[in-house]
């Protein structure tokens, strides 16, 4: 089961975007093999820590699962979250509620952002 953690207030957000997040899935998939590129010139792994920051609905957090990363996701809205939450391919994802402008990230170091 994915795990949310609340970081802080989401009523001093400047965007909502709790309208979208019925239809957010509709959007085009990222590319499966520009992510695969990305991560091999990388040197990424397996077991690698990353942060998805703005992850919505987790589209490219599931991607990043796919490979076998670790990833911890970012996302301000209550309406996207609780979509991702909802998803068996998100299982074992770290949700957290907070904005990029301030990532409350400082206990672990994440190889991809």
């Amino acid at each position: 089961m994915s795990s949310a953690r609340d970081a802080g207030d989401e009523a001093a957000l400047r965007w909502d975007y709790s309208k979208l997040a019925a239809t957010y899935d509709l959007r085009v998939d990222y590319s499966s093999a520009l992510v695969a590129e990305i991560l091999r010139e990388l040197g990424l792994k397996p077991g690698d820590a990353a942060l998805d920051v703005g992850a919505g609905t987790g589209k490219l957090t599931a991607l990043l699962r796919a490979f076998g990363l670790e990833v911890t996701a970012i996302e301000p809205n209550a309406a996207m979250r609780s979509l991702a939450l909802d998803k068996p391919s998100l299982d074992g994802t770290l949700w957290v509620a907070a904005c990029g402008e301030a990532l409350p990230i400082v206990t672990r170091t994440m190889r991809l952002v």
